[in-house]
């Protein structure tokens, strides 16, 4: 990348560089664990699902899966595919309710959402188990948060997102599950090691962007693959306790920034602080008035690229008002370990200039 701040990217997919690619190859890499007795690394948090989904295939047909309304469709995708009761329930405006009623045999998914810990789930666990009913806890956002991974039946994370490398998901159960996961598939690892190399090499966008639609088009099999060995010696040379403090720092710095003006320009930040331990994925923001959509244009023409989570097209009619609201006006800025204070000065530099004041 260059060194100016003016062309400097901010947030979408990690870069590579060769000095990344600079990892004693004979070292056995030491992966995170949440301690359970069976775990297993793939490659994306889909395949994990799809794991489950085939296990709860053969174990509980006839039973019902229930999915937080405000997810992401890939969550939801692995579960139809093998033919899966699944019902949907809401969690409220703020992300903090669980309005299910599973039945014994029934399984229940939550989610940490952002990095912070579900602490209406957490609280829950034990009276879904009580009942006879499976958990499966979500770390995939919050991959480096402390205190979680133990609490469901089943638990997954996921580090292509906080990381460079170009897969990295990991399956955890209490009980032994069949795995059967394929070698990692080749052409989807090439193709993202390319454009995240491309993309370190200040390419244009186009030198790099199809590399990385191709490569997410080749997941929509759900087919359960390892992970790769090039992410696996990624992962052992990452600095993630550096990782979660820079997250936390950039976090901050825009949470104070955003004290005085948020209120004034119609930004409200989502989370209003970070518990110990807890590491971000993002810094999300509800956009009021509509105009969400205009200011990610806005950014994304300041070379400041914002995810959004998520637009929860698997929802059909009418139901879950606060989370189609919530989906409408959320977006998350983009606070990961590349970035200093100085780039979350030029984040708040441009809210603030697309609402028409200055800090």
């Amino acid at each position: 990348m260059t060194s100016s701040v003016e062309s400097r990217r901010i947030g979408g997919e990690f870069e590579l560089n060769c000095a990344d690619l600079e990892f004693d190859t004979t070292a056995s890499p030491v992966l995170p664990s949440f301690g359970a007795p069976q775990e297993t690394w793939l490659d994306t948090g889909r395949s994990a699902l799809a794991v489950i989904a085939r296990h709860l295939a053969h174990t509980a047909e006839e039973s019902t899966v229930w999915l937080p309304a405000y997810c992401c469709e890939s969550i939801v995708a692995p579960f139809l595919r093998k033919s899966l009761r699944v019902r949907f329930y809401s969690v409220g405006e703020r992300l903090d309710r669980i309005d299910a009623a599973p039945s014994s045999g029934d399984t229940l998914l939550f989610i940490h959402y952002f990095g912070c810990r579900n602490r209406t789930a957490l609280r829950r666990v034990e009276e879904f188990r009580a009942g006879e009913v499976r958990v499966i806890e979500d770390c995939v956002q919050a991959a480096l948060t402390t205190g979680i991974g133990t609490y469901g039946d089943h638990a997954l994370t996921s580090l292509r997102k906080l990381l460079p490398q170009p897969d990295g998901a990991m399956l955890a159960s209490r009980e032994t599950i069949a795995v059967d996961a394929d070698t990692a598939d080749e052409a989807f690892v090439s193709a993202r090691v390319v454009g995240k190399l491309r993309r370190g090499a200040d390419a244009r966008p186009e030198g790099f962007l199809p590399l990385f639609e191709r490569s997410e088009a080749r997941l929509a099999d759900d087919l359960p693959r390892t992970m790769s060995w090039i992410s696996h010696q990624l992962l052992r040379c990452s600095d993630l306790p550096m990782v979660a403090a820079r997250r936390a720092a950039n976090f901050a710095t825009l949470r104070q920034g955003l004290v005085d003006i948020a209120p004034r320009i119609g930004i409200v930040p989502f989370l209003p602080r970070l518990d110990v331990g807890e590491v971000p994925i993002g810094f999300p923001i509800v956009v009021r008035g509509g105009r969400r959509d205009a200011l990610r244009r806005y950014l994304a023409g300041r070379a400041i690229f914002c995810p959004i989570h998520w637009d929860l097209a698997h929802l059909t009619g009418a139901a879950f008002t606060e989370e189609r609201t919530l989906s409408a006006s959320m977006l998350t800025l983009p606070i990961d370990q590349r970035y200093d204070e100085q780039d979350m000065a030029t984040i708040l530099g441009s809210l603030s200039k697309f609402c028409g004041e200055r800090l």
